[in-house]
């Protein structure tokens, strides 16, 4: 870690946090995953993130840890997605917007089950059961936030996990296509959907 591994910085930090082999401090714990975080660790920020929003180890800083939390969400990390719902559910380190929060636990659900080949997974089964308690309890107009803030942030996250894309070689000139029957068409790969139930 100190050699400069964001990996081993981060498993430092757990060791801290968690009280593995050293004596448990959450501020050691914060400094290590801040090194983490520098590095563009995932799984740093949503460590550090929730140690923030709970005020372990530091002052709580609730806009911090949302920051964080969004950030974990672009690289992929499903747990940052249902925290951020739980967040904005609760109200407890972000103003309490039960809309935002059903998005939040809807796109868990979803990734999830996309990542895990259709497979429901515990977190995706607790983020549906957060998800169908608060579509109860929304109005229509809620409802429509949800679905929109929801379809935002998802387009924003699998765009985010694109692999970059090589720059393009220049193209030769075009050869005359032969005259035979019209081609058809070729088929453009379609983008991720927000899920239509």
């Amino acid at each position: 870690a100190q050699a400069g591994s964001a990996q081993s910085a981060f498993n430092v930090g757990v060791m801290y946090e968690r009280g593995f082999v050293v004596e448990r401090d959450s501020t050691r714990a914060i400094e290590w995953y801040r090194k983490a975080v520098d590095a563009n660790l995932a799984m740093a920020k949503h460590n550090l993130a929730l140690l923030l929003r709970d005020g372990r180890g530091a002052a709580r800083n609730g806009k911090e840890a949302v920051e964080l939390l969004r950030s974990a969400t672009r690289q992929g990390m499903a747990a940052s997605m249902f925290t951020l719902g739980d967040i904005y559910e609760r109200g407890d380190a972000a103003p309490k917007d039960p809309a935002t929060a059903l998005a939040w636990f809807a796109m868990t659900a979803e990734f999830e089950r996309q990542m895990n080949n259709g497979a429901e997974t515990p977190l995706a089964k607790t983020a549906v059961q957060r998800s169908q308690a608060l579509q109860r309890v929304l109005t229509p107009t809620e409802l429509e936030k949800a679905q929109q803030f929801g379809q935002a942030e998802f387009r924003q996250i699998v765009e985010a996990l694109q692999p970059p894309t090589p720059p393009a070689a220049p193209e030769p000139a075009p050869a005359a296509p032969p005259q035979t029957e019209a081609a058809a068409p070729a088929e453009t790969e379609a983008e991720p959907e927000w899920p239509k139930t």
